[in-house]
């Protein structure tokens, strides 16, 4: 169902949560762990129109502290981290498999394997997080006798049973090869499927896409390995490079053929764009649509109309709230005070209410309407009940405090120290 308040209380909720599990973890890893996965978000599919931006660091969160648990319990921090791998792929899983290395080699060696098989379902082209995981682990997984100055070493065919290798801090020597202290052991095919993986994304990634820079800077880090062990394949893949390379545009992406649009075009043609358009940029086709509607042709009922387009549910409410709020907001700027505070009426907590009748206040006050600015603040403040409950509303309260200072100086310090 819709809900007006979801993000804004989901990310408030996620860093207060966050906080604490730090201040645990500094004590007791594992405690911090077993209280994150008995305290999971509720409706995860809400996010998926956010870029999943708090699942992301929930699954970041969990991967965190499995690498803080790794010192104490290897064999916990790997069953979490192959939990969280479930779930995709995230740069928090690289921590977790240095941590492992030093305590339990042989499960370091099993996830990274389960990582690389992982990464064979994902798309590298369009997934920057995995295919930075992919070029991460291609150096966590580079020779011992490599050192970062001696960037051409031993090198294996990419397409048999063997794997290239190449310079780097992590190292893994095959077939029995002395490995260093703070190597990271892989198979040899296992690490040949991963390059394959990489060379072949990188042929066909398109400009500005997600995975496009961690793809080029892997096919620059694979080249002088690439030289002794596939010649035939360098020219092509060293042109693949400078081709990725001259397509680099800090401001291009996805959007980029939808900024001029977006900018200049029509309500209507943004319209008909949209159904054609990515599913990342559709919704804020219908979103900018929409606030053209409102703000150029004045007309908020067909904004109104074009918000029931936007997919996402949250998002969806999330915009009718804000033509609300705007119209609010004229009718206040307008003089209307009357319409603005049976708008604000209307808000579904006591603290939008505050926060909207404050805003109200001020605007009476910069007309020179003191005693309606008066009214308006007497009213915010008989909402609270002469106290505050919580942060959110103690945040109100001295909302209230500070818009009295104007206008009633005693009335505002009595707030303050009440």
């Amino acid at each position: 169902p819709e809900d007006q308040q979801f993000f804004n209380t989901a990310q408030a909720v996620a860093q207060m949560r966050s906080e604490l599990l730090q201040t645990v973890a500094r004590h007791d890893p594992v405690l911090a762990l077993d209280f994150l996965r008995a305290t999971r978000l509720p409706h995860p599919e809400a996010f998926q129109g956010q870029g999943n931006w708090l699942l992301n660091q929930e699954q970041m969160l969990e991967a965190s502290l499995a690498g803080q648990v790794a010192a104490q319990d290897p064999r916990q921090a790997f069953n979490v981290a192959e939990e969280s791998l479930s779930r995709g792929v995230t740069t928090g899983l690289l921590g977790v498999l240095r941590q492992l290395n030093a305590k339990d080699p042989a499960s370091a060696s099993k996830l990274v394997a389960d990582i690389v098989q992982k990464l064979r379902s994902e798309d590298l082209r369009e997934n920057g997080e995995s295919s930075g995981v992919a070029l991460q682990l291609l150096t966590m997984t580079r020779p011992a006798e490599a050192s970062p100055s001696t960037p051409q070493t031993q090198a294996l065919p990419v397409n048999g049973p063997s794997v290239v290798f190449g310079d780097g801090p992590g190292a893994f020597v095959s077939n029995g090869g002395a490995r260093s202290s703070n190597s990271l052991s892989i198979e040899q095919q296992t690490r040949a499927d991963l390059i394959e993986k990489i060379i072949t994304a990188a042929m066909s990634v398109q400009p500005n896409r997600g995975g496009t820079y961690p793809l080029y800077n892997a096919l620059k880090a694979l080249m002088p390995e690439l030289e002794k062990s596939a010649p035939a394949r360098v020219a092509a893949l060293r042109q693949r490079a400078a081709t990725i390379e001259s397509g680099f545009n800090p401001q291009g992406d996805v959007w980029k053929p939808y900024q001029e649009l977006m900018q200049k075009g029509t309500v209507e043609a943004m319209l008909e764009a949209a159904p054609k358009a990515p599913a990342e940029v559709r919704d804020n086709l219908y979103m900018n649509a929409a606030w053209k509607a409102f703000n150029d042709g004045g007309d908020p009922e067909r904004a109104r109309q074009i918000v029931d387009n936007i997919s996402n549910p949250q998002q969806r409410a999330q915009a009718r709230k804000n033509i609300d709020q705007q119209l609010q907001w004229r009718a206040a700027q307008q003089g209307n005070f009357a319409e603005a505070r049976q708008m604000a009426s209307r808000l579904p907590t006591v603290e939008e209410k505050v926060t909207a009748l404050v805003q109200i206040a001020g605007a009476a006050s910069s007309k020179g309407d003191k005693q309606t600015a008066l009214q308006v603040l007497a009213e915010a403040r008989g909402l609270l009940d002469g106290q505050a409950h919580g942060y959110a509303q103690f945040t109100a309260w001295l909302q209230i405090a500070s818009a009295y200072a104007p206008l009633d100086a005693d009335a505002s310090f009595a707030l303050v120290e009440s």
